[in-house]
């Protein structure tokens, strides 16, 4: 009985080590809208709550795009990302904008609301 057990613990033993996932590849990404959004990105925040989670991403805008007569400013657009907690969730994706110096600071703690 012990030898019977040994060896299906050898066994379970090998599977394990074969079946791990291959290493690693570096691959760079060609869609230049998501490389224009990902290098836009100036800060984020994540909320997490007991039935979804909310991202906030502030994204800068292009240079002189506050419209100002003085100064060089940007302006910034904040996109809102809304997800329930689940095997398939639903994801909502908001722009909000454009404001000029933006801050995000994290609000209440938002558990079940």
């Amino acid at each position: 009985m012990k030898s019977i057990i040994i060896c299906l613990l050898l066994i379970s033993r090998a599977f394990l080590s074969f079946s791990q996932l291959p290493e690693p590849s570096l691959k760079p990404v060609k869609t230049k809208s998501v490389v224009k959004l990902l290098g836009s990105i100036d800060s984020s925040m994540n909320i997490m709550a007991d039935n979804f989670a909310i991202q906030v991403f502030l994204i800068g805008n292009p240079p002189g795009s506050a419209m100002q007569a003085v100064g060089h400013e940007i302006s910034h657009n904040l996109l809102i990302n809304v997800a329930e907690y689940d095997e398939h969730p639903n994801w909502k994706l908001f722009s909000i904008g454009s404001f000029i110096n933006p801050k995000i600071s994290k609000g209440p703690d938002f558990k079940d609301k």
